[in-house]
């Protein structure tokens, strides 16, 4: 399959092939109503058993991305499959994982040809020209973001896990983050990637 490792290819295969999601066509269309993926299923090709089903999503999938974003369009299927998954189910965290790992795929080529310093992202050039105060930003996120947009912005900062940040709200959630990357002076990260991901919440 193109662009994913035949290994990562047949566990992806595996974990979906548990969620129902693939049952017909049906049921896998209706995914496509979550806002990221809408238009994607228009020439998504359709197949007559679970694993054909499941190859041409993944097939399909693994080379689209969200044009103002530029997030692949197969980690977020991923994650949105996973959180349709009860929390407690294995075959949630399992996808959450495989998620990362097909971002972390993803990323490699252009970690291996870029040679700018990583330090760029936080750089006059590529950060907002006003960088909020954390309170005011923890109003914002706390109004203007879902559980899901925060879980989905923890996935694109390097080792930040959604589950281990404290609180149950967004509004408990996104003060976990601000102050977890507070301490580690990475609060400019968040505000560029909240800028190329979610930029409503920076506008006023």
């Amino acid at each position: 399959m193109q662009g994913i490792p035949s290994n990562l290819q047949s566990r992806m295969r595996n974990a979906l092939s548990k969620t129902g999601i693939f049952m017909n066509q049906a049921s896998l269309l209706a995914i496509f109503m979550e806002e990221r993926l809408k238009g994607f299923e228009t020439n998504l090709p359709a197949g007559s058993t679970i694993n054909e089903r499941i190859d041409n999503t993944l097939h399909y999938l693994s080379g689209k991305s969200i044009h103002t974003t530029s997030e692949n369009v197969l980690w977020i299927f991923l994650l949105e499959v996973a959180n349709r998954e009860p929390a407690q189910a294995s075959s949630h965290y399992e996808l959450k994982n495989l998620a990362q790992e097909w971002l972390d795929h993803v990323n490699k080529p252009a970690d291996k040809t870029d040679n700018t310093p990583v330090k760029i992202e936080q750089s006059a050039a590529s950060t907002p020209a006003s960088i909020p105060e954390p309170s005011d930003l923890l109003s914002s996120m706390g109004t203007k973001m879902s559980l899901n947009d925060i879980e989905v912005l923890c996935m694109s900062l390097k080792n930040v896990q959604f589950d281990n940040l404290s609180g149950s709200t967004v509004t408990s959630k996104s003060m976990a983050l601000i102050q977890h990357l507070q301490r580690r002076n990475r609060y400019p990260e968040l505000i560029v990637q909240l800028s190329k991901s979610f930029p409503h919440v920076l506008s006023n």
